[in-house]
């Protein structure tokens, strides 16, 4: 199954962006450490922000987009999504990010 195989666990709970950033480079044959991800997304107590990610993968030669949409709209698209993602999400207990990897087409 390939979500196994590039599947980054996060150390903490403040570790769920650069986990879902660590897992896109993965993909992509990179092996960073969410220690090294943390650093560059300027990680800290409170965890990462959309715009740490943007800077963190940046500096990992990736090209990344930022958009805002809501749940709804990735509910009913998400198989329609041709690139990987990170989704950041906003809860009433705190904010979480989540990673959608395209399955290898040979």
């Amino acid at each position: 199954m390939m979500w196994n195989h590039y599947y980054v666990s996060q150390l903490d709970e403040t570790d769920c962006g650069a986990a879902a950033l660590a897992m896109i480079l993965k993909y992509y044959g990179s092996r960073v450490s969410i220690s090294t991800i943390r650093k560059y997304a300027q990680t800290d107590k409170n965890g990462t922000t959309a715009l740490g990610l943007i800077h963190a993968a940046t500096h990992f030669n990736l090209a990344p987009k930022a958009i805002k949409t809501n749940i709804s709209f990735l509910k009913g698209n998400i198989p329609d999504i041709p690139i990987h993602f990170i989704a950041h999400v906003n809860k009433k207990y705190g904010q979480h990010y989540g990673c959608r990897l395209i399955p290898e087409t040979t």
